[in-house]
């Protein structure tokens, strides 16, 4: 194939090059050889994994924020920077030069740094040497630099970096990188959708994807694929390329026909060994193809592959920059979904809508920093507080929407109201003066509507009522 030629010439490359191969050269070439054979057969391999280290567990103790290092030679823009990553939850310290960090360091290791890198790739000298000791120390290194030219971006990968960030910082991105830096992200496990006749071999393939820590379930049925994409949600499919009742090119002709699914990968599975067969059913729609019989570990690899980056993708479209919740039609979006899967299972499910009260009065007083802070303040609140199958998204400015699947009116309205009162009690911090916000919301049941957005504006009437009593409160409909 292909792939195979390209491989079989960078293999070439390295054995021209690497008389004598150090440890990193041995890897590459070892990695080069894998990869050539498996583009033999056909597979898709993910991307080599980042020079990323795993945080030392002694950069966080239980029940305390994660500690992170922020090294900037600009002592007023490390303090304002350090002031918005620690509103987001974390312990932040901040240092100017290089070796007073390394002595902090041997008692109170990091679980990242943020470091400077300068145009066209210039490294601090004595950053460089740590730049080699990331294992060692384990901690992650993020690079932030004023561009984002290549020379620089290819410095900062050279020097170990996990992640690079641009000047103005993206904060919301930022706190994602670190939520998932310091597994304080937990993300759900790849949903995986296998759509084939053959029972056996499909249990098989969902053992295999369940063993690597994937939700995976089997539709032995195609003719129930839509009813099953709406409730699952799947992340990717596993399509069997002929079926009694349907191929798997017309599924995925189908499906690809639906804006919600144009982003979900594909990738059918079959014994069709034909080029002309396989580069056939790629032009349909789908992302990739495995020959059966299919090795378990070229299977994860190849689903992982594809999941990973379609989920980072999609994250990056559907999230708010500030705060890395779900954009208000994202927010719509999977509220409509789970909406409907609420009514097909008669369950309970609440809706609430929050306001930040007298925000503007923030805004002019302490000024649109302080303002960010407190949205930031009240976001980590709701993500630390409320579940994970909670859906919780920035509706608008300092409006947000909860969706609370499972739970009914009573319970929620005590939740949301335990949550008010906690807001209410946070100091906030702006130009050496403390200051404290509270908000309110409104409540409504998913019961009595035939629609997600007549229970949303269900919920935003009750959040009028809320500020017309008084604010600080919570009204249900």
């Amino acid at each position: 194939s292909m792939l195979a030629r390209k491989e079989e010439r960078r293999l070439k490359t390295l054995l021209q090059q690497c008389r004598s191969l150090d440890d990193a050269g041995a890897a590459e070439l070892e990695r080069a050889l894998e990869a050539l054979e498996v583009a033999a057969r056909g597979v898709i391999l993910p991307s080599p994994t980042p020079v990323g280290i795993a945080p030392s567990p002694d950069c966080r103790a239980p029940d305390t924020p994660a500690r992170v290092f922020l090294l900037d030679p600009i002592a007023a823009r490390a303090a304002d920077m350090a002031q918005r990553i620690a509103g987001f939850g974390y312990r932040v310290e901040t240092f100017d030069d290089v070796g007073e960090m390394r002595r902090i360091m041997a008692t109170r290791p990091p679980c990242v740094i943020l470091a400077p890198m300068g145009p066209d790739g210039q490294l601090d000298a004595d950053l460089a040497p740590l730049c080699h000791e990331q294992r060692d120390h384990a901690f992650a290194l993020v690079f932030i630099a004023d561009d984002a030219r290549m020379t620089t971006r290819l410095a900062a990968v050279r020097a170990g970096g996990v992640a690079f960030f641009t000047r103005p910082l993206a904060m919301g991105r930022l706190i994602e990188e670190l939520d998932a830096l310091t597994h304080r992200d937990q993300a759900a496990p790849y949903r995986v959708l296998i759509i084939d006749d053959d029972a056996d071999l499909a249990a098989h393939y969902g053992a295999v994807l369940q063993q690597a820590g994937m939700d995976a379930r089997h539709l032995p049925a195609p003719m129930e694929l839509l009813p099953a994409m709406d409730e699952f949600r799947p992340d990717l499919l596993l399509l069997d390329l002929y079926m009694p009742e349907c191929t798997g090119v017309e599924l995925a002709r189908l499906i690809r026909q639906d804006d919600a699914y144009l982003g979900i990968p594909i990738i059918f599975l079959s014994s069709e060994t034909g080029a002309d067969a396989q580069f056939h059913a790629l032009s349909q729609g789908a992302d990739g193809f495995l020959t059966k019989p299919i090795d378990d570990e070229d299977l994860v690899k190849a689903v992982i592959a594809r999941a990973e980056r379609t989920r980072a993708v999609s994250s990056q479209l559907a999230r708010d920059s500030l705060t890395g919740l779900l954009n208000h039609s994202t927010s719509k979006e999977t509220i409509a979904a789970e909406f409907a899967r609420a009514r097909r299972q008669d369950a309970a499910m609440s809706c609430v809508m929050i306001d930040i009260d007298h925000f503007k009065q923030v805004n002019d007083r302490y000024g649109h920093m302080a303002g960010d802070q407190v949205i930031a303040s009240l976001t980590r609140l709701l993500q630390q507080r409320l579940r994970h199958s909670d859906i919780v998204g920035r509706y608008g400015g300092e409006e947000f929407i909860v969706l609370m699947p499972g739970t009914p009116p009573e319970t929620a309205s005590r939740i949301i109201d335990e949550l008010r009162a906690r807001f209410a009690l946070s100091l906030h911090h702006a130009g050496g003066t403390d200051f404290d916000v509270t908000f309110s919301a409104g409540l409504s049941a998913a019961a009595p509507y035939d629609t997600a957005d007549a229970m949303i504006a269900a919920a935003d009437d009750a959040l009028y009522r809320a500020k017309q009593q008084g604010r600080n409160r919570v009204a249900t409909v």
